[in-house]
C-alpha cells in the first residue's frame, strides 16, 4: 500500500484429506502450503490434516497431536494383524481400516467371510 497503512497478510487454513493411492493428508497439506507460499511468500498458513473416518484417520489424528499406538488384533481373514490407533489422554481414535480394511485382503477379494 502506498498510503502508509499497514499491509494485511492473509491467513489460510489448509484442511486436506488424503489423495488415495498417492499422497497422505499430511503430504497434501505440505504440498498445498508450498504452492501457496511460492505465490505469496508472506502468507500465514496453518495446516490441519483431516480424514473421513476411513484409512488415513489415525495418521490425521497423529498429525493433530495424538500419539500413535499399535496392537495385535484379528484381521478380516481371522489371522493376527498389527493395527494402529491414536491416543491423547483418555481419547482414542480407532480406524477400522487398520484392522479390517481392503488393503489386508488378497487382490479382488471384497467379502472375506462369504
Amino acid at each position: 500500500m502506498t498510503d502508509g497503512a499497514a499491509t494485511q497478510v492473509a491467513h489460510v487454513l489448509v484442511a486436506a484429506d488424503k489423495f488415495k493411492g498417492s499422497l497422505t493428508a499430511v503430504q497434501v497439506a505440505e504440498r498445498v502450503t508450498a504452492g501457496l507460499r511460492r505465490v505469496v511468500p508472506e502468507l500465514t498458513v496453518e495446516t490441519l490434516p483431516v480424514a473421513d473416518g476411513g484409512d488415513g484417520t489415525v495418521a490425521a489424528a497423529v498429525a493433530a497431536g495424538f500419539e500413535r499406538r499399535e496392537v495385535q488384533v484379528t484381521g478380516p481373514l481371522g489371522e493376527p494383524v498389527t493395527a494402529a490407533y491414536a491416543l491423547r489422554g483418555t481419547t482414542a481414535v480407532v480406524e477400522m481400516a487398520e484392522a479390517s480394511g481392503l488393503q489386508l485382503l488378497p487382490a479382488g477379494v471384497f467379502a472375506p467371510l462369504t
